[in-house]
């Protein structure tokens, strides 16, 4: 069995109108999927990288189900949700590893702090964000605030105030 991607189009009545299906290692996996054009959208994935943990990448798709080239980030962090935002660049959200970052960051421990990463529409990452309660957090859902900050919907282990972090 071959390990990849599956991406369909269907129309309003639930018919197929496209499928295809894309090549892709056990390491790498989906997790969500955004509209940024009448007929293209930006799916985001992780790769389980040898050292350990995942690092994010972002992939764009066409009208006909075309993948293009996967912008790999250089992060590490569990991705659950992203968000593209108006000036092409786009918000991860998901959960790290307390002690461990590309960058250093972190509170420290064991466990997972909440995560976000911003990018530019390049891949480039513009910053990133750990949220600790001093429990496992992760944040699984992310939308844009109208005065251009974020509201985001997490889990912890606590039902406190935030802690450290943002």
């Amino acid at each position: 069995d071959e390990e990849g991607y599956w991406f369909w189009k269907v129309d309003g009545k639930g018919k197929r109108v496209w499928s295809k299906m894309f090549p892709a290692t056990e390491q790498d996996e989906i997790i969500a999927l955004s509209h940024i054009g009448p007929d293209s959208w930006m799916a985001l994935g992780q790769r389980f990288v040898d050292s350990g943990g995942y690092t994010p990448f972002i992939q764009s798709i066409d009208a006909n189900g075309n993948v293009g080239q996967a912008i790999m980030l250089d992060a590490f962090g569990i991705s659950h949700a992203f968000l593209l935002l108006a000036d092409g660049s786009l918000l991860i959200a998901g959960s790290a590893e307390k002690d461990r970052s590309s960058t250093g960051n972190g509170s420290g421990g064991t466990g997972y702090d909440g995560w976000l990463l911003k990018a530019g529409a390049s891949g480039k990452i513009l910053w990133q964000k750990w949220i600790d309660k001093g429990a496992d957090e992760a944040i699984f859902a992310v939308l844009q605030a109208p005065d251009a900050g974020f509201i985001c919907l997490a889990n912890s282990g606590k039902l406190d105030k935030f802690g450290s972090g943002i």
